[in-house]
């Protein structure tokens, strides 16, 4: 039987009105016309059901086909493959409107982390960038990426990703470029964040503006019977298309871009069929433009005709947008928030991950700073990836793991971290981390089996981590690395502080590594993380280790009691430990010019920083001026200086570097004279009788100066001369002038002495926990010679 009712389609009212439109009818006019109800044919014009003789009746009227208004002729031709592009346009139309609101609530608004409210995609929507081929498919042999590895510095390492550098490519333009795509990236890289963006820039026109927009949370999906044009049907149902066959239609003609989203979170016993099901629906529908989103862990499977994509993570202009963007309404913030940044380098190495700069910015917009503790900072992090980033996306997992808390998997993670760290392995074959994880796991409570099936799960677990958290991720194949150095770092230390609990065991193990730079980060995480009696214990272990460095050599020890002996001479306001290392510094780097080694002499200059730590009261520049014992002492050093170039100025015979020396010796004889006038100048004859010859005979250099090379060594036995007498009388008036020869191992021990005490300081001054009496023992015991600390314990 007939149904007694038709109803026009959204193209078929189009094609009605614009007929009525024609014959130049107002509605009212046409139903009087037709001698019908005004309301019926207000009925079909809106898409109501209409009696099916009046239906005909109307289009009939309009010189319309009624099976064309009701779209069965569309069905028709397409059944009939004789469908023209008007129709196919009108569907595509008829899709992009009935979808718009169902596409922008499900993509236009994101959850973000702990925030209680949801906030606009685009209120903080940051342009993606592409690595166009996957870094993990580099196609090198085992031993060659090895060999790359093993080149890469530590402290580069992790922040960029191990990935050779690669040029980048804007996200719409590698879809763009692209029929089919598959975009790779770690947890927290922005994936379905730029999925969604695509489908509302799509959705508004502003991207393939004649393609319907499709949109598939693959999660959702595997939860349901029936195939993905199934799945997608009834979305198009929901949003009122009930056109038979526009899905197919669309679709065969390529009109469509069907964004995937999350191949990785479908469960791994039904991945498989998950793949087979979107490579067959490639297959039938070969001229549609399909995007699918996966993470790096699970990429198992490349579609056949699919580009690989990876989402790089963001660079300074993206990061500055990010931020900008989130205090869109508070510039000021967002300014405080970079230099705040700027001052945490560690922490400014994180901003790279979208998520990890979203917790970031939630910090900030709570605290207008980040945490002090960097320690805190990364807990919060792990925190982050290990939970809300998992219960926000209700992830399931496998058994073991699923039932481990928090706090376990830190501990199985932080044992990893401490033994790969500890075997300096940057990177890590998959069963060295699956023993590990094996081992740790045999002793819970859980019934697993023998070594074989330990195993197994071990290598279970680890693909869950890297596939869930990100905190792991598979570098080349068969080998992983923690993400970030940071991450492997602060679980080393959570495995030396809350796992091993600082024994003594661990204190000196990690102790043992105090002058290697890859264990510097892991020292200042530890001493944070630490309770009191451990971090006291951690400090002055630290510091006998680095007093020890000295120890065994008598020269040595000289140099540090002539160093205590000269600081207690000096009648200045500053702690004795600040002007210790003050003349550390001096006379080091007087030995350093001798020694004619510049670098380590600039490297030595530029690490020279913890003066003003160790006494914040201490004013350089008040000492220029107005404190005649470090100023005569900074004064004579400098000349002496000046005379060693001018020494090697003799022997290049440059006169344009004599004048650049002798310009500098009369401006450190006007700096002299003002120190000496603040005092009594008679206690200081001899010496300013030399400065005055010395003065004198640079400016008789200046004015007589002869390139020839019988000239250059008169002048250079001369300055000699002059050298022998001003030191002389330097170490006679001053205590200050010794020329202490060391040799290169000698050097060596002090660079590592100074940079030992420098860190130790820097640890002090971390958001640590440590006694006062410690603090002050450590702060009074700071460059003395080893016979001091005797007399002081």
């Amino acid at each position: 039987m007939l149904n007694r009712s038709l109803t026009a389609t959204e193209i078929g009212i189009h094609i009605a009105r614009k007929a009525l439109i024609g014959k130049a009818l107002s509605q009212k006019k046409f139903a009087e016309e037709l001698d019908i109800a005004l309301a019926t044919v207000s009925n079909f014009f809106t898409g109501k059901p209409v009696d099916r003789q009046f239906f005909v009746q109307i289009c009939n009227a309009l010189d319309l086909e009624w099976e064309e208004v009701t779209g069965q002729k569309i069905v028709s031709s397409i059944n009939e493959k004789e469908n023209d592009s008007l129709d196919i346009d009108a569907l595509v139309q008829l899709a992009r409107e009935r979808c718009e609101a169902d596409i922008r609530k499900r993509c236009g608004i994101m959850h973000v982390l702990s925030m209680s409210q949801e906030i606009g995609l685009g209120d903080i929507y940051t342009d993606v960038r592409f690595f166009k081929q996957s870094s993990i498919r580099q196609f090198l042999t085992e031993e060659e990426y090895l060999k790359e590895v093993g080149t890469r510095d530590w402290e580069q390492y992790g922040y960029a990703g191990l990935e050779l550098k690669k040029p980048r490519i804007d996200g719409l333009k590698a879809v763009s470029q692209a029929e089919r795509l598959m975009i790779l990236g770690r947890p927290g890289s922005g994936k379905t964040t730029f999925l969604k963006y695509l489908a509302i820039m799509n959705n508004a026109g502003e991207f393939e503006p004649d393609h319907a927009t499709i949109f598939v949370t693959l999660q959702y999906y595997a939860g349901e019977n029936g195939s993905l044009i199934q799945f997608i049907d009834k979305q198009w149902e929901a949003c009122d298309i009930n056109t038979p066959n526009a899905l197919e239609s669309i679709l065969r003609a390529g009109r469509a871009l069907v964004l995937l989203d999350g191949l990785d979170e479908v469960l791994r016993e039904s991945r498989m069929d998950m793949i087979r099901e979107i490579e067959s629906f490639a297959n039938t529908y070969e001229k549609t433009r399909i995007v699918v989103t996966c993470r790096i862990a699970a990429e198992e499977y490349i579609f056949p005709r699919f580009k690989v994509a990876q989402v790089a993570e963001f660079d300074e202009a993206q990061i500055r947008s990010f931020v900008e963007k989130w205090f869109a309404n508070d510039i000021e913030k967002s300014n405080q928030f970079f230099a705040k940044l700027n001052e945490r380098p560690r922490i400014n190495h994180q901003a790279p991950n979208p998520l990890l700069l979203t917790l970031l910015c939630l910090i900030f917009a709570e605290r207008n700073d980040f945490y002090e503790s960097r320690a805190l900072l990364y807990e919060k992090g792990i925190e982050l990836l290990m939970e809300r980033w998992d219960n926000s996306r209700s992830k399931k997992r496998d058994e073991i793991y699923k039932r481990l808390s928090t706090q376990r998997k830190e501990e199985m993670l932080s044992q990893l971290a401490f033994e790969t760290f500890q075997e300096n392995l940057l990177v890590f074959r998959r069963d060295r981390a699956a023993n590990t994880i094996a081992e740790y796991i045999k002793d819970l409570r859980y019934e697993i089996g023998d070594r074989e099936a330990l195993l197994t799960n071990g290598r279970e677990i680890l693909t869950s981590i890297e596939s869930q958290h990100g905190l792991l991720t598979q570098r080349f194949d068969g080998f992983y690395s923690f993400s970030h150095l940071t991450f492997h770092e602060y679980l080393t230390a959570y495995e030396i502080v809350r796992v091993r609990q600082s024994s003594p065991k661990v204190l000196a193990e990690l102790i043992s590594h105090l002058n290697d730079k890859k264990w510097r980060e892991v020292f200042l995480l530890s001493v944070e993380m630490s309770p009191k009696n451990s971090a006291n214990v951690l400090l002055i272990g630290m510091k006998d280790a680095i007093d020890n460095i000295l120890t065994g050599d008598e020269n040595l020890q000289i140099f540090l009691q002539w160093i205590d002996e000269k600081s207690r001479s000096v009648n200045e306001p500053y702690k004795p430990v600040a002007i210790r290392a003050y003349y550390f510094y001096l006379a080091l780097s007087r030995a350093l010019a001798l020694h004619k080694d510049l670098n380590l002499a600039e490297d030595f200059k530029k690490n020279f920083k913890f003066i003003c730590v160790l006494d914040r009261n201490y004013d350089l520049d008040h000492i220029k001026t107005q404190n005649l014992d470090y100023t005569l002492d900074r004064v004579l050093a400098a000349i002496r200086q000046i005379i060693h170039n001018l020494q090697i100025v003799c022997d290049r015979s440059r006169s344009d570097d004599i004048a650049w020396v002798v310009d500098s010796i009369r401006k450190f004889k006007s700096a002299t004279d003002i120190a000496l006038k603040m005092n009594k100048i008679s206690n200081y004859s001899e010496l300013y009788n030399q400065l005055e010859n010395l003065q004198i005979k640079a400016r008789d250099l200046s004015q007589n100066w002869n390139d020839d090379r019988g000239s250059c060594n008169l002048w250079k036995e001369e300055w000699k001369e002059l050298a022998e007498k001003l030191k002389e009388q330097m170490i006679k008036s001053c205590n200050i002038g010794r020329e202490f020869q060391f040799t290169s191992t000698q050097i060596d021990e002090l660079h590592k002495y100074h940079l030992g005490n420098q860190f130790l300081v820097e640890c002090l001054n971390t958001e640590c926990l440590v006694s006062r009496e410690t603090r002050q023992q450590i702060e009074d015991e700071l460059l003395l010679p080893i016979a001091s600390l005797r007399h002081t314990n």
